[in-house]
């Protein structure tokens, strides 16, 4: 949402037929009457949809990520009390299982900041083990997810892992000398795996996986859940909230993610007309890719159409039109492009050199 409550929902429904008219009040009242858990199960049948086709494997295993992130709520007393805040503020902890291969979150979910991230990856292996259909999962954390009891939680549910480690986080993981080892963490037989980052750093991961990799290769695909989170906050606006209550906000919440995996499936669809009519072509200077920020404003400007498509055909025709828009809509990929981090005291929430296409 950009503007008001009133003038956003005159927008959506201008390709509604007929005249809809309501108060900003009433349409406020009606919505705390729908029950945030709907958004919730759509949006776990809607992540589910990417694994009823083709998609995108490691090595054989769909790669996943957990990550956590805190969300800031409209500053409001039954927020604050009903989420907790932090300096004064209302703050909601979010989490997501998320495919980053095929740009899906399978999982999400919401909760109070009191409520731990280990509290919620473990629910994300549940959701995940419910859909286990024989395949091989692999799931990574950074260095806030390790423990006897979340190791304990994936063996159990045959997922394999890969989580880094902190300094100190167990005597006998310091102990293991060279690149390799395995250790005893409670009853649970662990690996050890040493990695030498670029900056000269050794990295230290855990894992149940038997196979040599290339584990430095293989903890960079984490990097993936933190590029969501930029699209779900800054593309998506995930924390621009259209209501004050709990219930407004689970609903904005799950509704997001939603969006999300809509806009990856639509993103595919687009990529496949960019490696076919520009990507072929032997003398360019770069590969091209969709680009996802503008990708959301062209989603959001045919969504309402072709859910409400009175035919087949008619939505189908959308969706390619859709497509089509999406496709010319691109970016070049400039491999070990480094650019470096300017320092930057602004307070400001929004970056005037990011300009949002909602």
């Amino acid at each position: 949402m950009r503007e008001s409550l009133s003038i956003a929902f005159d927008r959506f429904t201008e390709n509604i037929p007929g005249t809809i008219s309501i108060t900003e009040q009433s349409l406020s009242e009606a919505r705390n009457k729908i029950n945030w858990e709907a958004f919730a199960d759509l949006s776990g049948k809607v992540g589910h949809l990417a694994y009823t086709g083709d998609y995108e494997t490691w090595n054989g295993y769909r790669l996943w990520a957990i990550d956590g992130t805190k969300m800031a709520l409209p500053n409001t007393p039954s927020l604050r009390q009903q989420f907790g805040d932090e300096k004064g503020s209302p703050m909601a902890r979010g989490s997501i299982l998320y495919d980053v291969l095929n740009y899906n979150i399978l999982d999400a979910q919401i909760e109070a900041l009191a409520v731990d991230e280990r509290t919620l990856a473990k629910r994300h292996v549940e959701s995940l083990a419910k859909m286990m259909d024989g395949g091989k999962e692999l799931i990574i954390n950074d260095r806030g997810y390790p423990s006897e009891d979340m190791i304990g939680c994936y063996e159990s549910n045959g997922i394999k892992y890969l989580m880094r480690v902190r300094r100190k986080f167990n005597v006998e993981v310091d102990a293991v000398t060279g690149n390799e080892g395995f250790v005893k963490i409670e009853k649970h037989t662990v690996r050890v795996i040493k990695v030498e980052l670029n900056t000269g750093e050794t990295e230290v991961l855990l894992t149940n996986l038997t196979e040599n990799f290339d584990f430095k290769e293989l903890y960079y695909y984490r990097w993936g859940v933190e590029k969501e989170y930029d699209v779900l906050k800054n593309a998506l606006e995930i924390e621009n909230f259209s209501g004050r209550t709990e219930t407004a906000i689970k609903q904005d919440f799950y509704a997001h993610i939603i969006a999300s995996n809509l806009l990856a499936a639509s993103y595919w669809e687009a990529q496949e007309i960019v490696n076919a009519e520009r990507n072929k072509n032997v003398e360019n200077k770069y590969v091209y890719k969709v680009n996802v920020s503008q990708s959301a404003g062209i989603l959001k400007s045919y969504i309402v159409m072709v859910i409400l498509a009175e035919t087949k055909h008619k939505r189908e025709q959308l969706l390619a039109e859709m497509h089509e828009r999406m496709a010319r809509a691109v970016v070049p990929v400039r491999p070990n492009r480094l650019v470096p981090r300017k320092k930057n005291n602004r307070a400001s929430k929004f970056k005037h050199n990011r300009k949002s296409n909602l």
